[in-house]
């Protein structure tokens, strides 16, 4: 199991995103969230992309902040495109009521977000509750774990309406759904809505 020793990297843009940045980081470090956030938890004489690497690779999730200099920011889209690829949740956060464009509308099209101009308050307390199952996974530990079932020949979809029988989806099939069910047990998956 992976250890990391922050829960939250904070990506935002320099250019308008800091001051909202650091207030969320305030927020979410009185409620004994922790936050990585670049320039302050950056080593001395480490280079910056370096430093970024080891942040979100050390980090539970990333936490976007969301704003218009967000859209065109590279430093974002490269630091999105490394959480995603390291498949760290992405917490997508809205500070003022922008729309999404460019790399960032690819990368957080599909992501549910929060408005924190709406209702600050709330969207703090929920992404603290949202982030407290990643901090101890093995709380569950010792409920079993569904197998994912081996595809044999005869559960391959090689017809038409193979698909589908009276009885439901074929094993592999549900197995498959089954597992993927149980690896997001007890974690946060922000990627089924959008908006």
């Amino acid at each position: 199991m992976t250890e990391f020793s922050t829960d939250f990297f904070i990506c935002h843009a320099t250019l308008d995103g800091r001051e909202a940045a650091h207030g969320i980081v305030a927020d979410l470090e009185a409620r004994d969230v922790t936050c990585w956030i670049a320039p302050r938890d950056i080593p001395l004489g480490d280079t910056w992309p370096q430093a970024i690497v080891k942040g979100i690779e050390a980090s539970r999730a990333m936490l976007l902040v969301v704003t218009k200099g967000a859209n065109n920011s590279q430093d974002v889209e490269k630091e999105l495109a490394l959480a995603a690829h390291l498949r760290k949740l992405i917490f997508p956060v809205r500070v003022t009521n922008v729309a999404l464009s460019g790399s960032l509308l690819y990368h957080v099209q599909m992501r549910q977000w929060r408005d924190l101009f709406m209702d600050r308050e709330s969207v703090i307390n929920e992404i603290v509750k949202q982030i407290e199952p990643t901090r101890h996974p093995t709380l569950n530990a010792d409920q079993p774990r569904l197998k994912r079932a081996p595809l044999t020949n005869n559960d391959r979809r090689s017809q038409p309406d193979d698909h589908q029988s009276a009885h439901g989806p074929p094993r592999a099939i549900l197995a498959d759904q089954l597992q993927d069910a149980d690896e997001l047990h007890g974690t946060i998956h922000y990627g089924l809505a959008g908006r």
